[in-house]
C-alpha cells in the first residue's frame, strides 16, 4: 500500500512539472526595463581676463532673472573678446561678495569659473530667463588683481583730436573729474566733470536745464581716470547721449 502512495506521488509531481515547463514555453519572457540613458553634466569651465573694472548697471530685477547675488562690477573693455558655447562676450559680471570699489576704474587680470549649467542657459540672442545678458559672462571669480594701466588696451594714450566740425561750438571749461555709476552694463558713461560754472540753458530731453554735473567722453581714457578727483580744464563740445541726455566730448584736457 506503502508502495502504491509513494508512486502515486511522485507521478504528481512529474505532471507539475510537466505543466510549468508548458506554461513557461507558451508565456513570452519578460526583461528587465533598461536604464535610461546617463545626462551628460556640463562641465565648469575657467575663463582668464584682462580689461578694466566699472560699476555692473544691472538693475536688482535684471540681477535676479540672470541668477546673479552680487555683480555690483564687472570687467569689460576687454584685451579679447571671450568665446564660449559659440557666443563671444564682451565683459564678465564680477560675482564676488568682496567691495570692489578700490579696483574701479582699474586695469585687472583675472580668472574664473563659469559652470557648466549657467553655460547650457545662456541663449543664442545673449539671454537668460528672458533677461538680456549684455553679452556679458557671470563669472564666480578665483584671482583677480591689478595690473599697470599699459596692460589694458583700452588704456593706451591716444593723441587729442585736432579736427574740430564746428570751431563756434567749442568750449573751454573748468571743473574735478568724478566716476559715475554706469546706467546699464554697455554704456560707457564711467565718468563726469563738476563744472566751476554750470551750462546755462541747455536742451535736454526733460527741457531746458542748468547743467553742472554731465558726463564726458573722451578718447584719452586713461587721462580721466588718472585725474578722478582732480580739477582740469577741457575743450570740447555738448553732444546728445543715452536717452536724449547730454555730455561732452573732450579734445583736450589738461590737470590743472
Amino acid at each position: 500500500m506503502k508502495q502504491i502512495l509513494l508512486i502515486s506521488l511522485i507521478f504528481s509531481v512529474f505532471l507539475a512539472a510537466v505543466a510549468t515547463i508548458k506554461i513557461a514555453n507558451i508565456l513570452p519572457a519578460v526583461k528587465s526595463p533598461a536604464a535610461p540613458p546617463a545626462i551628460p553634466t556640463p562641465k565648469d569651465q575657467s575663463i582668464s581676463f584682462t580689461g578694466v573694472v566699472r560699476t555692473g548697471g544691472l538693475s536688482s530685477d535684471e540681477k535676479q532673472k540672470l541668477g546673479l547675488t552680487y555683480s555690483n562690477y564687472q570687467v569689460t573693455e576687454l584685451n579679447e573678446a571671450i568665446n564660449i558655447e559659440d557666443l563671444e562676450f564682451d565683459g564678465v559680471y564680477l560675482e564676488e561678495e568682496s567691495d570692489l570699489i578700490k579696483l574701479n576704474g582699474q586695469c585687472v587680470r583675472g580668472r574664473g569659473l563659469v559652470s557648466g549649467q549657467s553655460a547650457a542657459f545662456i541663449n543664442a540672442d545673449y539671454t537668460i530667463n528672458g533677461s538680456y545678458t549684455y553679452r556679458r559672462l557671470p563669472l564666480q571669480i578665483t584671482a583677480l588683481e591689478a595690473q599697470p594701466p599699459t596692460e589694458c588696451l583700452t588704456y593706451q594714450t591716444v593723441p587729442d583730436k585736432t579736427n574740430r566740425s564746428n570751431v563756434d561750438d567749442i568750449l573751454n571749461l573748468s571743473g574735478t573729474i568724478q566716476r559715475t555709476n554706469r546706467p546699464a552694463p554697455d554704456i560707457g558713461e564711467d565718468y563726469e566733470i563738476v563744472l566751476e560754472r554750470p551750462l546755462l540753458n541747455i536742451e535736454t530731453g526733460a527741457g531746458v536745464r542748468d547743467l553742472t554735473n554731465i558726463y564726458v567722453h573722451y578718447d584719452n581714457r586713461l587721462a580721466l581716470e588718472e585725474n578722478v578727483d582732480r580739477k582740469v580744464k577741457i575743450t570740447a563740445t555738448i553732444a546728445w547721449g543715452y536717452a536724449e541726455s547730454r555730455y561732452l566730448e573732450i579734445y583736450a584736457l589738461k590737470t590743472e
